[in-house]
């Protein structure tokens, strides 16, 4: 189980791994004239290239700063490696197989040598395949929204969102950001560098992140 939220928060907690995270208060509000205002697509860098290698070509970060002081993150992966329906009465779980042992239209429950293990609920779709809520069983409640896509052809895509807040220092060009995720990893302020609608952070530790702005 902890191996499936590790591979979850790796992919949710983008954001956390090219800007600084922790506990500290990072509520405040920016100038809507602010740089760093509006919506930045992942289009480059380390940590791109690190997703790609885990995840395949089929993975996006949007990341939306907001004037409030507050950020969102939606993150979109082909998640095929972590889970997906093999048929009508069998679910894949890393690797492993698992009973599907209730469907009633609105939940998919799956088992394990006659254990429940998890339900995905809110379900949208046709028979058993469509979307649905990711259960909370697996560690998703603290993540925010995260919703995993089952198709008929033995493939599965999670989209996520990650509420944060986030301070700004447009002379410093540092930026600092509070996220859900309770990965801690990089707590140093993130430097910030604009060229036209390109937005280049680098980390703490040095890793370089591009975006392109998307408005």
């Amino acid at each position: 189980m902890k191996k499936i939220i590790s591979l979850i928060l790796a992919c949710t907690a983008a954001t956390c791994a090219f800007v600084s995270c922790g506990d500290k208060d990072s509520s405040g509000s920016e100038s809507s004239s602010s740089p760093i205002v509006g919506k930045w697509n992942m289009v480059g860098g380390d940590k791109l290239e690190e997703f790609h290698m885990k995840y395949g070509d089929d993975v996006s970060a949007v990341a939306e700063f907001k004037g409030n002081g507050k950020m969102t993150e939606a993150i979109h992966l082909n998640s095929t490696e972590l889970w997906y329906i093999k048929d009508d009465e069998t679910f894949i779980l890393s690797g492993r197989e698992f009973e599907i042992t209730g469907s009633d239209g609105d939940e998919l429950e799956i088992s394990y040598m006659g254990q429940k293990v998890a339900a995905f609920t809110d379900h949208e779709g046709e028979g058993i395949y469509g979307r649905y809520t990711a259960p909370d069983e697996m560690g998703f409640d603290e993540l925010g929204e995260v919703y995993v896509t089952f198709h008929d052809d033995a493939t599965s895509e999670l989209d996520a969102t990650v509420e944060g807040t986030y301070t700004f220092d447009e002379k410093a060009g540092e930026l600092d950001v509070s996220i859900s995720s309770e990965d801690e990893e990089d707590k140093g302020p993130a430097k910030v560098e604009f060229d036209g609608d390109k937005m280049t952070v680098t980390n703490s530790k040095g890793i370089v992140t591009v975006f392109e702005r998307m408005d």
